[in-house]
């Protein structure tokens, strides 16, 4: 009896693992043929039904979402050919990354760190999506060697959340505020994976805030960011030279 429980318990775990990776067709070849059987412990055969109504639903769901996915060949040839101008279709792309398994296309994928066109903030969108998938590559990012198995568990950097928390007290206009943040978060991407000091993390601060009002209102506030967030000229200068 052992024997049977452990060749179950085997079976509906090689079920979960390829669910996991999105291998729906063997999960299913699998399923169905467990569930013919004559006898099957009522124990797995609740399990097996509850795996088999899974896959059910998870294709269902990828049939409504079907027509507003985009292919790995689509997102590839944007890449190579596209118009990287266009950031709305450009995110559109690395949204889609999330939806397919990337391992099926690592050596492609790979060759997306070596493509001089794609800015920073999206080659770093995608080792954060490899990570993410635990797919073991290293890659060089901003003249950095870095590895996806030290970002398998990534959140968000301590910098960004401290810079995040200052423009949250500071800003009580919420358009300014996060816009600020939206601004800062896109700047992280570009620089990744460097990071910020902790002496600087005011004058990151005061700097989006800046670029936000520069961009929503059309003025220059810098006498009142240096004042608000206590800042030197110089500091804030040099910073502000530094994003461009």
């Amino acid at each position: 009896m052992e024997n049977k429980k452990n060749f179950y318990e085997e079976t509906y775990q090689k079920i979960v693992d390829l669910i996991f990776e999105n291998k729906y067709e063997e999960a299913i070849k699998i399923l169905d043929e467990e569930l013919s059987m004559p006898y099957i412990p009522s124990e797995y055969e609740s399990k097996f039904v509850i795996q088999r109504n899974k896959i059910d639903s998870i294709l269902n769901k990828d049939s409504k979402k079907s027509s507003d996915r985009l292919s790995f060949s689509y997102i590839s040839d944007f890449f190579y050919d596209g118009n990287l101008e266009d950031i709305e279709k450009l995110d559109f792309c690395i949204t889609n990354l999330n939806y397919l398994n990337l391992r099926n296309n690592i050596d492609e994928v790979k060759e997306f760190f070596n493509l001089d066109r794609l800015p920073n903030w999206v080659k770093a969108d995608i080792f954060l999506i490899l990570a993410n998938q635990k797919i073991e590559i290293s890659t060089t990012l901003n003249n950095n060697e870095i590895s996806t198995k030290d970002y398998m568990k990534f959140e968000e950097q301590s910098f960004q959340t401290n810079i995040k928390d200052i423009l949250k007290n500071k800003e009580d206009d919420k358009i300014i505020q996060e816009t600020s943040i939206k601004l800062f978060d896109f700047y992280v991407k570009n620089i990744f994976p460097e990071k910020i000091e902790k002496k600087e993390f005011s004058i990151y601060a005061g700097v989006f805030s800046w670029f936000a009002n520069k961009m929503i209102l059309d003025i220059d506030i810098k006498d009142k960011v240096l004042k608000k967030y206590n800042l030197l000229e110089k500091e804030f200068d040099a910073v502000l030279s530094k994003i461009g």
